[in-house]
């Protein structure tokens, strides 16, 4: 078992479970909001404005 594994396993005795899976859950239970429009996340360092020009 890698270091990284064994923290994982360290973090689920204090009931933190890692995943998307409540995510997905709660994002259905209010009838996927995230699927109402298009939408695109524009991250990083440069170029993010040209980016959004050039999507706009």
């Amino acid at each position: 078992m890698t270091h990284f594994e064994e923290y994982l396993e360290h973090l689920q005795r204090f009931e933190i479970q890692p995943g998307l899976e409540r995510v997905h859950a709660l994002l259905a239970r209010l009838d996927e909001p995230q699927q109402k429009y298009p939408h695109v996340l524009v991250g990083g360092t440069n170029g993010k404005g040209s980016t959004c020009e050039f999507l706009a």
